[in-house]
């Protein structure tokens, strides 16, 4: 299971345990990528009848491209970020100070010496707006992740 895979799962089932199925039923996933072979992956992992229903949207497109609607916890995931710095950067910069935004990309090899421009970067898009990233602490050690904060909250450093 890939990375978009592993936090849909995770989310659904903890949404099916605390507000039940109806909940659960009334909801839309939208997953996007740029590579056809990893959408092609998640049409296979996600029942065709749900695709049918639009309960799940698959778009094989950059992210960073599309219009992002308000009000949608947006969870963004790279292998490779340092080609996609600059566009992610820009999406912040235009994207409602109140989205829900997580990002997460790879530590490993090269990217390990750019997490510091990286965050020096996103959070450089998001002063405008008074916020910026918050590392969520996790066991993985070759991905981290982060999400967007109210002003109050302390800048990630790593």
């Amino acid at each position: 299971m890939d990375g978009h895979l592993r936090l849909v799962y995770l989310i659904l089932k903890k949404i099916r345990e605390k507000f039940g199925e109806k909940r659960l039923n009334s909801m839309v996933i939208e997953l996007v990528d740029i590579d056809p072979n990893v959408t092609a992956y998640h049409r296979s992992f996600f029942s065709s009848s749900l695709i049918r229903q639009g309960k799940v949207v698959l778009i094989n497109q950059d992210i960073t491209k599309l219009s992002i609607t308000p009000n949608v916890l947006l969870y963004l995931n790279f292998c490779g970020i340092s080609k996609a710095r600059e566009d992610v950067a820009q999406m912040f910069r235009v994207i409602p100070s109140f989205q829900k935004v997580f990002i997460s990309f790879s530590v490993t090899r090269k990217a390990k010496t750019q997490i510091s421009t990286n965050l020096n970067t996103f959070n450089a898009a998001l002063r405008g707006k008074g916020q910026h990233l918050i590392k969520v602490q996790s066991d993985r050690k070759d991905f981290v992740t982060y999400y967007i904060s109210d002003p109050s909250a302390p800048i990630a450093t790593k």
